[in-house]
């Protein structure tokens, strides 16, 4: 069953409800952003997507970013073409928002097709083994002066990837980054979760969304028992809106404040495959916001698939709105990325949270 749920203003501590622990709620990966050495990429398009590879950039492996195993980089301005402009991404406590943490700060460039996919920034863990439960904790932070291309126009969505789980095999390619056609199977099951601006004439909106993809043996691949879309009996694409009172929230409402926000993602395997009782949770300030307990993450004969390898943070964006002459960059910061076997013990609480008068 999918339910949708909302955030409440006015909020007392003791009515906060928070994400239920585990047994198995173990530590896996810490980013540990601010143990880390500033970083950038050094090109405007680095990328190392699998071990061994050395592509047309030659310090690709010499260059991974902090604790991670395998990154994706892609933009237009580049510092070492544009001096006045900042890397697509970094690892860094120098940024316009920064309070002395250091963090991975991506800077959404205003380039491309409208309706198009622009810069891309994208980091990835392998978490060595397969769990058939996991919660990832991220805490974010957006430019004050963030602009999304639908509010400056008065209709429209625009988009952000933020969050990814797949479960990598290498059985039809070894890039960690190949999301579309039969090599897309090395990498299912996966759950993407994105945040959406959506302008309508009644005002602007935060949906959070997540894009489901079962597994599915690649010898499958275009024939009628693909599985990677499920069945066609699931919707693998589940919205919601973030609620203040009860009303659907503005972008500036959640998030344009300036401050930190906690966002979680909760997946667990079904039971059995075929069982259909595969789950997902979104949190966001601790607040649930997506929640779906009937994912069918693998049809019936794929029980080799026990659970997911890698999670990723970072990833392109839908949005521009401003003329690409204007060269016009935005930020948005994130200072923890840490990812638990199960939900752990001690959930963060909202970092906004109000007394109720």
């Amino acid at each position: 069953m999918k339910k949708l749920f909302g955030l409440s203003a006015g909020l007392t501590l003791a009515s906060l409800v928070l994400p239920v622990a585990s047994a198995n709620n173990a530590l896996i990966f810490d980013a540990e952003f601010n143990r880390q050495e500033n970083w950038a990429p050094t090109e405007r398009s680095q990328r190392y997507p699998y071990e061994g590879y050395s592509g047309s950039i030659s310090n690709a492996s010499e260059n991974k970013p902090g604790k991670f195993d395998f990154y994706y980089f892609s933009e237009v301005w580049h510092p070492s073409e544009y001096p006045d402009s900042e890397p697509v991404a970094q690892i860094t406590d120098d940024y316009p928002g920064s309070d002395g943490n250091r963090a991975f700060v991506m800077f959404d460039e205003s380039q491309g097709a409208p309706g198009a996919w622009g810069a891309d920034s994208v980091m990835t863990k392998d978490l060595g083994q397969e769990y058939d439960e996991l919660y990832i904790e991220t805490r974010i932070k957006f430019s004050p002066d963030w602009v999304w291309m639908d509010i400056l126009e008065g209709s429209g969505q625009s988009a952000m990837k933020l969050l990814r789980c797949r479960r990598h095999s290498g059985i039809t390619t070894d890039n960690r980054f190949s999301f579309y056609g039969e090599d897309a199977r090395s990498g299912s099951p996966v759950a993407i979760f994105d945040l959406k601006s959506w302008t309508t004439s009644t005002g602007n909106y935060v949906r959070p969304l997540v894009a489901l993809r079962g597994y599915t043996d690649p010898k499958h691949y275009k024939t009628d028992n693909d599985y990677y879309h499920f069945d066609g009996q699931y919707d693998t694409k589940i919205e919601s809106s973030v609620k203040i009172n009860g009303s659907s929230a503005s972008w500036r409402d959640v998030f344009l404040d300036g401050q930190w926000h906690n966002i979680g993602m909760y997946l667990k395997m079904d039971s059995q495959a075929g069982a259909g009782d595969g789950e997902i949770k979104i949190y966001i300030d601790g607040r649930p916001v997506i929640e779906a307990d009937d994912v069918p993450w693998r049809r019936a004969g794929d029980s080799s698939i026990t659970g997911w390898n890698e999670c990723s943070v970072g990833g392109n964006i839908n949005n521009v709105p401003f003329d690409e002459s204007l060269r016009h960059e935005q930020w948005y910061a994130i200072d923890t990325f840490k990812v638990f076997n199960g939900m752990p013990n001690k959930p963060t609480p909202p970092t906004n949270v109000k007394v109720a008068d």
